[in-house]
């Protein structure tokens, strides 16, 4: 929809995603309808200044390559400004474009047919001109295929440890590598607090103590160096955009204007370098660090945190001394909203896949607790769950945090914002968070003050990262029990034949259902080690590409004077590995134990046979198979089958050290903070994986997609949405640290009067009751949701919740879609 004018949709019209014109303003309504009519594209000029940086300087140490090459990055980029903004700052050179990183980009790029190849691609298309597409593969490309992440991996990874779990559906690790620096979490409280000067004295204060002679201090001098560069170049950076905004300002005839320009100019002199003294200067400053970020680290899953807990005190002073209305409030933040959707995921055609929707996870979390358990909740904290209900936009993705202390007028708030159609809030229960949060190593205070990444990652602010990507085909491992560890042929991109696990003998020979079990646990171990080996290989890559900005605002890095990677982390989970297909295992496994184990109504040969056919001729045991006890409905038969699987799981990953514990310089404590990590949010990857996975004795037949997330396979929890919550709860959620994603499909009418509203409260309420870490809802009419599959055109902001993300529903693949729409719609009575 182009809108050459500004204009006001009906409720109606923004729930069915109907219009491009959203928020409390002209102003915003201007922003928002321009941002989303705009291409997703590419800018090329972080690849061309970092190519030159590195060919002219290829002997200088890591630190000083990256650290000159932002540099050169921030001080060139032009800048790109559209009327209206009161933030400003772009991190590219054109409105919803992606600075290209060749380090991390080229080898995925060239693979799929160079720039021009992604303008047709599938999976999230991006647009570039024919002088770009040239200038990329004639003058960048070449310079970056051997030097890519991807390609000093290929060289040091074994050969058979790639063979098996890259492309295989069989774990997975190309994510790492496709896209560097995510599930990041600034110290944003600090940054607030102090601005980033006092990082830069702090820098130079360390450099001016350094010890020459003491052997263990070598190479620090050249990080705080790097670092004193990097952030010289962001304050220069804010300066060029205050001399660009004066210009405006001394040819501006209209006297508002001239006035915006000045304000916006005067802001920029003064943050993000020193302390923000008002409630805007906060989201400038914040935004301006972002925009340094995305030249540094590719991205995305950025978090911006508990701002309604660090921005508190400059708006609730701003609202005490009338220097800001509270709708003046909501104006900046839905402004600053509308910045935060020029990012989007950048990713090969399989990650994109996994993340389909374009998803970016800048997250925002309100609610929950103050450091002394106390509830938290603010105005702030209703404010911007009302400027996101309004702005009906994807990012940033809103979290909320809830505990027994939380009042029910908050949350019943939140569920206006789930009513809304947008699939926001994703809600995070404090209890079991909180445990997990002092099993990493954090005192308690630490722990209230926890916060998320990505899709459900819980960690400490400024003092974590999970290592994405790394997945757990808990489906393929049911496949391999039942052919020893072997391939089936038949599906589209695999041979099949081919043994990609360890030999778990001929099921047809097992003797118990433990035999069974015992085989599917093995495959399981065998995707945690091969990751496990493989991240090893990944971390060692990021040694040459150290994350300068991420360095300089994560805890520790400028104490230590490391690179975030390099032994300056205070704590991760590296890998962080997430499983997918929950579900299917534990319906495969009840159907082995009950037909052919308990009820014996089939041999092993018979249901092996009908599977390795795909079912075609044995319709009937596949419907013996489809009868079994399914998982989401309360059934202890299934239920403690899947807590086995996913007990099995959770303790052989954390019996292994994080990876980055062999570069942490505290070695006595690095085990305590740096931790393999657990996750059972898949994402959308249930649909590829679930391409690649031959069939089930669930039922389901090859090719069809996994179950969706932590919950019920599609359709299959039919007992109620309190049956199905007592089936989640039955699992350990203190050992999942990577969160566990559950999706709700309840009806609209089910939030339509206060009595309604206060019935899925409840429900909320019970359900983190039983110690489930995480709920988020759908409530979208799946008609609606068939038309807008036909006729995606009139549907273009229509949102719906993937998994741990929303997306737009029109953006996703026709097999993702089905998917959603196959999900049990729950009627809350």
């Amino acid at each position: 929809m182009k809108n050459k004018a500004i204009l006001h949709a009906t409720d109606e019209q923004k729930y069915f995603g109907q219009t491009t014109v959203y928020g409390c303003t002209d102003r915003v309504r201007k922003l928002m309808a321009q941002m989303h009519d705009a291409p997703y594209g590419v800018c090329l000029h972080r690849a061309r200044c970092f190519t030159e940086v590195y060919q002219a300087n290829e002997d200088e140490p890591p630190v000083m390559k990256k650290a000159m090459a932002v540099v050169k990055t921030l001080d060139t980029l032009p800048l790109l400004y559209n009327e209206g903004e009161l933030i400003v700052g772009q991190r590219s050179t054109k409105l919803k474009s992606v600075p290209l990183h060749p380090e991390v980009e080229t080898w995925w790029i060239m693979e799929e047919g160079g720039l021009k190849g992604l303008t047709t691609r599938k999976f999230s298309p991006c647009t570039s001109t024919p002088e770009e597409q040239r200038e990329f593969e004639e003058e960048i490309a070449p310079y970056w295929e051997k030097r890519t992440l991807m390609a000093k991996f290929r060289k040091t990874c074994p050969q058979e440890i790639q063979d098996k779990i890259i492309g295989t559906n069989f774990g997975e690790v190309s994510f790492a590598l496709a896209v560097y620096g995510t599930h990041v979490h600034l110290d944003w409280p600090e940054i607030i607090a102090k601005g980033t000067n006092a990082y830069k004295a702090y820098a130079q204060k360390k450099l001016d103590e350094h010890n020459y002679y003491d052997l263990e201090e070598r190479g620090k001098e050249l990080f705080y160096k790097a670092a004193i560069l990097v952030l010289e170049a962001m304050e220069r950076f804010s300066h060029r955009w205050a001399e660009f905004m004066r210009e405006k300002a001394a040819v501006a005839t209209d006297p508002t204007l001239k006035k915006e320009y000045e304000e916006i100019a005067a802001i920029c002199d003064y943050v993000p370098h020193n302390a923000p003294r008002t409630f805007r200067e906060a989201l400038q400053a914040i935004w301006l660090v972002v925009c340094a970020f995305y030249n540094d680290s590719t991205g995305p899953l950025l978090a911006y945190g508990r701002m309604d807990q660090y921005l508190w005190p400059l708006y609730e002073k701003d609202i005490r001394e009338g220097i800001m209305t509270r709708a003046e409030a909501m104006e900046l933040l839905q402004l600053f909203y509308i910045k935060t959707n020029n990012i989007f995921l950048f990713a090969d055609s399989d990650t994109a896949q996994h993340l389909a929707g374009n998803a970016t996870f800048q997250n925002v979390l309100v609610g929950g607790c103050d450091q002394f358990g106390n509830d938290a909740t603010n105005d702030l904290s209703y404010l911007i769950v009302e400027a996101h209900m309004d702005a009906h936009i994807l990012q940033p993705s809103l979290c909320v945090r809830v505990n027994r202390k939380n009042p029910d007028q908050f949350l019943l708030k939140t569920l206006d914002c789930v009513a809304g159609g947008t699939g926001f809030p994703s809600y995070f229960n404090d209890d079991p968070c909180i445990s997990v949060m002092t099993r990493y190593g954090n005192d308690l205070k630490a722990a209230y003050n926890y916060s998320c990444t990505g899709c459900e990652d819980i960690g400490r602010p400024g003092g974590f990262n999970w290592g994405p990507g790394q997945w757990v085909n808990f489906a393929a491992a049911a496949e391999l029990a039942l052919n020893n560890g072997i391939r089936h042929a038949g599906l589209p991109g695999r041979k099949g034949g081919e043994r990609i696990s360890v030999e778990t003998g001929d099921p047809r020979q097992f003797k118990t259902f433990e035999d069974y079990m015992n085989a599917v646990k093995a495959h399981v171990a065998a995707q945690i080690d091969m990751v496990y080996i493989a991240s090893q290989y990944i971390v060692a890559t990021y040694q040459d590409y150290p994350l300068m900005v991420q360095s300089i605002f994560m805890n520790n890095c400028l104490q230590r004077g490391l690179p975030y990677h390099s032994g300056g982390a205070r704590g991760s989970n590296t890998p962080g590995y997430s499983a997918v297909g929950m579900a299917d295992v534990a319906d495969a496994c009840a159907a082995v134990k009950k037909l052919v184990f308990d009820d014996k109504v089939l041999t092993m040969d018979q249901l092996c046979t009908a599977i390795d056919a795909n079912f075609e001729g044995y319709e009937d045991i596949r419907q013996m198979c489809l009868a079994c006890p399914k998982w989401g409905n309360d059934d202890d038969y299934v239920d403690a089958l899947e807590q086995e699987v996913i007990d099995y799981f959770t303790t052989y990953i954390l019996q292994k050290p994080g990876v980055f514990c062999k570069y942490d310089p505290e070695q006595e404590t690095a085990s305590i903070r740096h931790k393999c990590g657990a996750s059972t949010s898949p994402v959308s990857g249930n649909v590829p994986y679930g391409q690649g996975t031959w069939a089930l004795a669930s039922g389901r037949k090859a090719g069809e997609p996994l179950g969706d997330a932590a919950g019920a396979y599609m359709g299959m929890d039919i007992n109620g949405p309190t049956a199905a919550v007592r089936s989640y709860g039955k699992i350990d959620n203190n050992t999942i640290s990577g969160g566990s994603t559950i999706n709700m499909y309840i009806q609209r009418e089910n939030l339509a009067t206060p009595e309604a509203k206060e019935k899925v409260l409840a429900l909320l309420r019970g359900t983190f009751a039983l110690g489930i870490e995480h709920i988020q809802f759908n409530v979208m009419d799946k008609k609606v949701l068939a038309d807008a599959q036909k006729n995606p055109g009139k549907y273009p902001t229509l949102m719906v919740r993937v998994s741990g993300y929303s997306a737009y529903f029109v953006e996703l693949d026709t097999s993702l879609q089905n998917a959603i729409m196959e999900r049990t719609q729950h009627d809350i009575a």
